[in-house]
């Protein structure tokens, strides 16, 4: 019977120091996942602040092509306006120009 409790006993002892070192390796494991986990927060919030600093950029540079564009445009519009009275000028230099001519030859002929 003292055999038997001794094994017993000495069974109990193996069996908490086994539980024991896995409790430690478990612990370790533990922090190392946790250090781990808040090293990728880290890294998430880095990569969240550049995505944000990426998108007011990119809305920077949406505005600063829109201005362009309205500038261009006006710009355009304007040379539009000059090339219509450019051509008017133009046509009516064609057409004094051939009455003059005309005009020669009706006097010559």
């Amino acid at each position: 019977m003292d055999r038997a409790i001794d094994f017993l006993l000495k069974s109990q002892a193996n069996l908490e120091a086994r539980i024991e070192q896995v409790n430690v390796n478990l612990s370790g494991r533990i922090e190392e996942t946790n250090r781990q986990l808040a090293e990728t927060n880290r890294q998430l919030a880095e990569t969240n602040r550049q995505l944000a600093e990426t998108n007011n950029l990119m809305g920077e540079h949406a505005r600063t092509q829109t201005e362009f564009i309205k500038i261009v445009t006006r710009t355009f519009e304007g040379q539009t306006e000059i090339n219509r009275r450019t051509d008017e000028r133009i046509n009516a230099l064609i057409s004094a120009v051939e009455r003059l001519n005309s005009e020669g030859r009706d006097g010559k002929a």
